[in-house]
């Protein structure tokens, strides 16, 4: 039903989303918690592990983009995933962004 290509874009898929999902909750139990020092050490590990994953997980999609760009014989499986991985890899591509911003400016 899906081939090797297919799997690894679906399981990346899931491990990004759930890497934002738990990213973003850290960084709300942060704004709640201000005072405590544990809760900030979480919010540097969930800022280090997404700036960490989210490169790799860009160079996957995009290794995934060219090899669905160049292979014969189309579907429309196929076409959906291309633009599925053309839209998470912009998407992904503004979040890092956000983040180096957000790290490199302390006024933020």
């Amino acid at each position: 039903m899906f081939n090797r290509v297919d799997k690894c874009f679906f399981i990346s898929t899931i491990v990004i989303l759930i890497l934002l999902v738990v990213s973003f909750l850290l960084i709300a139990m942060i704004l709640l918690y201000e005072n405590n020092v544990f809760f900030e050490m979480l919010l540097g590990t969930s800022v280090l592990i997404t700036i960490l994953f989210i490169p790799i997980s860009i160079v996957e999609n995009i290794i995934i983009f060219l090899i669905k760009i160049f292979s014969k014989n189309k579907t429309k499986k196929d076409w959906i995933i291309i633009l599925a991985d053309f839209s998470l890899i912009i998407i992904l591509s503004i979040i890092l962004y956000v983040l180096f911003i957000a790290i490199s400016n302390p006024l933020l």
